[in-house]
């Protein structure tokens, strides 16, 4: 089976964790630490789960989703690690290396590990605050897990300075396995002055784009954000080799208040359209992104919303929806996008990407999506 099939089956699947993967799995490797959500059933027989699963030999990295229901699993045969669909053997799999900074702290006694964590298989990644106002004002999206995970990592840092970060990240470098091309910063909103978050988060990315030059480090800083309502703002970032992804989630303007009535009341989605148009024009070519999720709208809308963003000079990142469990998108039991309809998008989004020469590869390439795979142009369709 091809790989990118593969990671379409596990991202719309999930997989089932066997006796002999749940003995075996363990340190060295990468364990989940659910900083944001839960996308795992609430049994799955283990508290100890690989965070992502590397296929083999693609190296592709797919979001590790634990749902008993699965036909795939996780399984340990003849010592090797493997994925089997209804028993068959598939691909062997691996996952990523906790590294070594890990076990490490800062100056001031702070875990490494509680401020940057290892994403995607080359990404560093902050995440600030592990909490949203819009959650806790009872106007979360539809899709978020943060109020309904009660399974959050006490150790995970709440508030950051720059120089906190500055100094976790720098010591995550000197020990990293060299293979990270990319920091991912990310985070709620702390409040409803969209401005001060803005300026905040800014000042982070600010500060890990220094330390990478002080570091001589090729490395791209993504930062991941609520947008400012001062448009003005957007200058702190110009010229700094800085990536902007902001969450847009889904495209037609119904659907946009109806999942995420939080960011609707903040910014109406002509207001939000204007934010993106605006960084673009300040920030330049290809430093604009966005974040959509496919299974929130028709796969029609989706495609037609990655187009006229191209147009704009936007790249959208699709990712594929996953109801955590206690959500909304759980309870109302919207249907996760099947295999066929992912590898679709996907090829579509691939195309879109070789148009307008968009590469999401090290600006994030993450687990949940097949942006790389779409960057990369690896996506066949499955033969029917």
């Amino acid at each position: 089976m091809v790989q990118s099939h593969i990671k379409a089956e596990l991202l719309s699947y999930g997989v089932r964790l066997s006796e002999s993967a749940r003995l075996k799995f363990g340190h060295p490797y990468l364990r989940k630490r659910r900083f944001y959500g839960n996308p795992d059933e609430l049994l799955t027989g283990s508290s100890e789960l690989p965070q992502e699963i590397i296929l083999l030999p693609s190296m592709s990295v797919v979001n590790g989703l634990f749902r008993n229901s699965s036909p795939w699993s996780l399984s340990v045969i003849d010592g090797e690690f493997v994925v089997c669909k209804n028993d068959a053997i598939i691909s062997a799999v691996t996952f990523p290396i906790e590294p070594l900074y890990y076990s490490l702290k800062t100056k001031s006694g702070v875990q490494v590990n509680s401020i940057v964590t290892f994403l995607f298989g080359h990404a560093l990644g902050i995440f600030v605050n592990t909490t949203c106002r819009f959650a806790s004002q009872g106007n979360p999206c539809k899709f978020c897990s943060i109020s309904a995970n009660e399974q959050r990592p006490d150790n995970a840092m709440h508030w950051l300075s720059a120089e906190t970060v500055s100094e976790a990240l720098s010591i995550a470098l000197d020990n990293d396995n060299g293979f990270v091309d990319c920091i991912f910063i990310s985070g709620g909103n702390f409040d409803l002055d969209f401005d001060d978050n803005f300026s905040y988060y800014s000042d982070i990315a600010i500060a890990a784009k220094k330390v990478c030059s002080y570091k001589n480090r090729d490395i791209e800083v993504t930062l991941n954000v609520f947008p400012p309502k001062t448009i003005d703002l957007l200058e702190k970032l110009k010229n700094r080799a800085i990536n902007l992804l902001i969450s847009t989630e889904v495209f037609e303007e119904d659907n946009y208040n109806f999942y995420c009535p939080g960011k609707a009341m903040a910014y109406s989605r002509d207001a939000l359209n204007k934010i993106l148009r605006a960084s673009v024009e300040i920030l330049g070519n290809k430093r604009v992104y966005s974040f959509a999720i496919q299974g929130l709208e028709s796969d029609t809308i989706l495609l037609e919303g990655v187009k006229a963003y191209s147009e704009m000079g936007v790249c959208t990142i699709v990712h594929i929806l996953h109801p955590d469990p206690n959500t909304y998108a759980h309870k109302a039991n919207i249907p996760i996008p099947s295999p066929e309809r992912i590898l679709y998008v996907a090829q579509q989004v691939s195309e879109i990407y070789g148009k307008y020469d968009f590469n999401t590869s090290s600006i994030y390439g993450g687990r949940s999506s097949l942006d790389k795979e779409s960057s990369m142009h690896i996506i066949e369709i499955r033969s029917r």
